[in-house]
């Protein structure tokens, strides 16, 4: 979480975007642009279907509807950069997971830092 949040302020990202990831809190968050929520949503289903949805029932992982959303709002090659990097972070995350590397970095903010409990 730690560096991910620094990356992310580095970026331009705020707190308060960052707590609306929060839930399903995204999805009326006045500060995401529809082709963000979209993203976002992609990136929820990804990663939470794989280990929820069995192949039977959503044989992508990704919903009927999140695909049709996303094929609305990108290009082929948007959808190919967004799905690598969800991907990449994906398989990141569970490497640090399990490695728990200790990152000599600033924690973030005590707000942020509560929705991992």
């Amino acid at each position: 979480m730690t560096h991910h949040y620094h990356a992310a302020r580095e970026a331009g990202i705020t707190l308060e975007e960052m707590l609306a990831l929060d839930g399903h809190t995204y999805e009326t968050f006045a500060g995401f642009s529809q082709r963000e929520k979209a993203a976002i949503k992609l990136a929820e289903e990804l990663t939470l279907n794989v280990s929820t949805v069995p192949v039977s029932e959503e044989i992508l992982g990704v919903s009927q509807q999140t695909q049709t959303r996303v094929k609305e709002l990108f290009n082929e090659a948007e959808i190919v950069e967004l799905t690598i990097g969800i991907a990449s972070f994906n398989f990141m995350n569970r490497i640090n997971r399990f490695l728990n590397p200790d990152f000599d970095v600033e924690m973030p903010p005590d707000k942020l830092m509560a929705l991992l409990k």
